[in-house]
């Protein structure tokens, strides 16, 4: 109805009213390309970053708050709790790392990943995307959480968890080739071969990786 009576500034509060409902990197994609129409992103953006670190929702904001710049739209929706034995929904850091990798803002998706602390443990998913989003620009990051990564799979001690393990290795490889580290890299091959020597099954994964198909001397 608001495309239909040519009021970007409705749409974009419809965008806005979605996004707070489920936030999601192609929801807030949605209302930057609303808001934009009506040359209002900047406020849009602040205010939607601030929501998703403090969860106020600022269309619902109390006297005296910044103003939100979109307009009411007919209907809305009251701000979402955590459920009890839910975890605090905010700071929503997922979503926020998400934004900062798309918007190339390494350092922040970085720092947020940082600040996960114990939820990273949970978060493998998230760690892959981040770990490969920053692979060319912070490659020290990358290797340390992909290392991460590994050190967790081995830990399974299963066939699957150990090729799975060797796809991150791979990774490893090339970003250790790419900054000239070749050295770093057969390092970490041969410390992995000495602490999990009894690890048959993931010996040869190493083999594979070492590209001779043999062991490593050492």
């Amino acid at each position: 109805i608001a495309a239909a009576e040519e009021r970007p500034d409705l749409v974009a509060a419809h965008r806005g009213l979605e996004f707070f409902r489920h936030p999601g990197l192609e929801r807030y994609k949605e209302l930057r390309k609303a808001a934009e129409k009506q040359d209002g992103w900047a406020e849009v953006r602040a205010a939607v970053l601030d929501y998703l670190h403090t969860g106020r929702r600022p269309d619902l904001a109390a006297k005296g708050a910044a103003p939100w710049p979109l307009p009411v739209p007919e209907v809305r929706y009251p701000q979402e709790r955590a459920r009890a034995g839910q975890r605090e929904l905010f700071p929503d850091r997922k979503t926020l790392i998400d934004i900062a990798l798309f918007e190339k803002r390494f350092d922040d998706a970085i720092a947020l990943y940082g600040e996960m602390g114990k939820e990273r443990i949970a978060a493998l998913g998230l760690g892959r995307v981040v770990a490969r989003a920053v692979a060319k620009t912070h490659p020290e990051v990358a290797l340390a959480i992909w290392r991460g990564i590994v050190d967790r799979l081995i830990a399974e001690t299963t066939p699957r968890a150990y090729t799975e393990a060797g796809t991150f290795l791979g990774q490893m490889r090339k970003v250790y080739e790419a900054c000239g580290r070749e050295a770093d890299w057969q390092a970490l091959l041969t410390e992995l071969r000495r602490t999990h020597r009894a690890k048959r099954r993931l010996q040869v994964v190493l083999d594979g990786l070492a590209g001779t198909g043999r062991k490593l001397v050492g």
